[in-house]
């Protein structure tokens, strides 16, 4: 699989790095040296991105471009190790061969997404979501396809849920005669209620349904249509 993303040219790290319980094992295990190979893989990952291959003839380049008294077999030792202390995730080196980790991809992708223009292959490897309001909508790609039509559509629904709101919110200010026509006057609702409350004091039937339901008399009911 090809990588088309560049790396970064720094990257940071906490504070507590050296008293992180999993360093603390590879130190007590390893000694200081080990650091700086820990440290040595971190920026051959982020010099090529978010991950990096890793097996026999991987670890046999990295040792000999490395001024460390540790042998190739110490050092794979020491990556084992490493997966095993869950720095490297376990289950994507299991499965891909690769090292890497959600600490890792986060402060990978937080460097990235500022550039303007950034593709990412290899979704499979990825143990975070990417901030995708963050990329290039023009030329971010995810396994071929662009990504940028999801954040597009995000877009165009937050719009029409709010245009939806301002419509209803006037809607419940004046609702107007659905019956109008052009030409005619357009009342509003109290305005419609008020015309009707004569013809509604007339009507019998009306009146005589209203009381069933409300359990109040019709002569009760009227005087309140007229009063109101």
């Amino acid at each position: 699989m090809t990588m088309t993303t560049r790396g970064i040219q720094y990257f940071s790290l906490d504070v507590n790095f050296f008293e992180d319980d999993r360093i603390a094992v590879i130190i007590n295990d390893y000694g200081f040296e080990a650091v700086a190979v820990t440290l040595k893989l971190f920026s051959q990952i982020y010099r090529n991105g978010f991950y990096m291959n890793w097996n026999d003839k991987t670890c046999k380049v990295f040792t000999a471009s490395f001024r460390s008294s540790f042998s190739s077999t110490k050092i794979n030792r020491l990556v084992r190790d490493l997966i095993k202390e869950f720095v490297f995730e376990p289950i994507l080196f299991e499965k891909y061969q690769i090292l890497t980790s959600k600490a890792i991809q986060k402060n990978y992708f937080e460097a990235v997404c500022r550039r303007k223009n950034f593709d990412i292959e290899d979704v499979e490897y990825l143990l975070i979501d990417v901030p995708v309001s963050k990329m290039n909508r023009k030329n971010v790609c995810k396994n071929g396809e662009n990504v940028c039509k999801n954040a597009e559509n995000v877009d165009i629904f937050q719009q029409r849920k709010e245009k939806e709101r301002k419509e209803k919110e006037k809607e419940s200010k004046t609702t107007t005669c659905s019956c109008a026509r052009e030409g005619e006057t357009k009342y509003s609702f109290p305005d419609l209620c008020q015309s009707y409350r004569a013809e509604l004091a007339k009507d019998e039937e009306w009146l005589f349904a209203v009381s069933q339901l409300s359990g109040q008399g019709g002569a009760e009911i009227k005087k309140h249509i007229d009063g109101a």
